[in-house]
């Protein structure tokens, strides 16, 4: 297909799913961090719109660690009967890089609880479960694990760790609309320029930050869903891209 008939085609998506949509209102958002594994935490503003959990032993620079921040609300969302709103921005994820003694996390669980509405009418608050994996790479490893070669790109300062996130079906909770279940399901990190996926690469000694984009979609709904129409055209560059590059620093071994 020509690149001059994108622009277009995608248009014409995202006309047809806003013929066919009801449009749900999520309001507000906020979100915890909990099930930590593999190392103790410390949780500051649980219960909010930007959570954060840090672990390690400060190595002079702070601790390790992962913040959410909620998107703006009230977000409006057109939502398909029987299938799934366009995607949108959820919030961003940080993945703070300081230099720390271990142990470090393997895993923990994001969740974010929203406020839904149909019109004037309430429909009730719910929670929409992630879940994200932390796999620390050992720096100095020849070849790395993830990102390419050494020294360059998502490896620039080290091997880089990998982030992933996943939706956990089993903990979230579902929403009826006209006798249909939804939820909060999510499409993956974004980071502009870079692309997009499940996996979010992190540089060592570096703040990395990306964008979780998020649908609502129905109960056992496997496509992908229509970008808006203010960030298709971002994304028909981004997605398809696995492995994210970004930012993150490895734990320093105690002398």
């Amino acid at each position: 297909m020509s690149r001059f008939l994108l622009a277009p085609l995608a248009a014409a998506l995202v006309l047809g799913v806003q013929a066919n949509a009801t449009t749900v209102s999520i309001d507000p958002i906020t979100a915890s961090w909990g099930n930590v594994v593999g190392a103790p935490v410390t949780s500051t503003g649980n219960g909010t719109a930007t959570p954060e959990i840090r672990w390690g032993g400060d190595a002079g620079n702070g601790l390790s660690g992962y913040r959410y921040t909620a998107t703006a609300t009230p977000l409006n969302v057109d939502v398909v009967v029987n299938g799934a709103s366009s995607l949108f921005s959820l919030g961003q994820f940080t993945h703070f890089n300081n230099p720390v003694f271990p142990p470090s996390i393997t895993s923990a669980q994001l969740t974010i609880s929203y406020g839904v509405s149909v019109g004037l009418t309430s429909i009730g608050n719910y929670n929409a479960v992630f879940d994200f994996k932390h796999d620390e790479t050992t720096n100095n490893l020849n070849p790395c694990p993830y990102g390419g070669a050494n020294g360059q790109g998502a490896n620039i300062n080290g091997c880089a760790d990998r982030v992933t996130i996943s939706f956990n079906s089993g903990l979230s909770e579902f929403f009826a609309i006209g006798g249909v279940n939804y939820t909060l399901d999510i499409s993956g990190f974004f980071v502009p320029g870079v692309g997009s996926g499940s996996e979010f690469l992190t540089i060592e000694q570096e703040t990395n930050t990306a964008r979780l984009f998020g649908r609502i979609a129905a109960d056992g709904f496997t496509g992908q869903g229509v970008p808006e129409p203010s960030s298709w055209a971002m994304m028909l560059l981004g997605f398809g891209a696995v492995g994210v590059a970004a930012r993150r620093r490895k734990p320093v071994v105690a002398a």
